[in-house]
């Protein structure tokens, strides 16, 4: 009896320091950059510095942007600015304008938007074959 409570106590005691000793492991995940609600989330670029998209209206005329920066300044970037309206829960094309340039670029683009309507601006680039996307904040005209 003796041996039996020695062997439950033992196995207790295994039980419990196994549980505190336990590591946590976390990757970096990779993907859309959002800036809508503040918050960035920055993934891991190997060819990327920054990315980013933006948008903003005034009087029904909305001004998409982006700024994309490569770590170096020879890499070519090459993409795609789109403006997007919401059509219930899901977006829809409205226009798209064509960037490129090397090591940096920054584009503004303009459109007259529709009362009523949210738009935002989303950017799909390559800079140096390394695919980015980024997504500005919802914008109401």
């Amino acid at each position: 009896m003796k041996l039996k409570r020695t062997s439950m106590l033992v196995c207790s005691l295994v039980m419990v320091m196994t549980m505190m000793v336990t590591p946590a492991l976390a990757a970096q995940p990779k993907g859309v950059i959002s800036s809508g609600l503040g918050m960035i989330i920055t993934p891991f670029w190997r060819n990327t510095a920054s990315a980013q998209a933006n948008i903003s209206s005034s009087n029904q005329i909305l001004k998409p942007s982006t700024y994309i920066s490569a770590k170096s300044s020879s890499t070519k970037i090459s993409g795609t600015l789109y403006l997007e309206k919401k059509s219930g829960s899901s977006w829809q094309s409205v226009t798209s304008w064509s960037i490129s340039g090397t090591g940096s670029i920054t584009a503004s683009k303009s459109y007259t938007g529709k009362a009523g309507t949210i738009y935002r601006a989303r950017v799909v680039v390559s800079v140096g074959g390394e695919n980015v996307e980024c997504t500005s904040a919802e914008c109401s005209v």
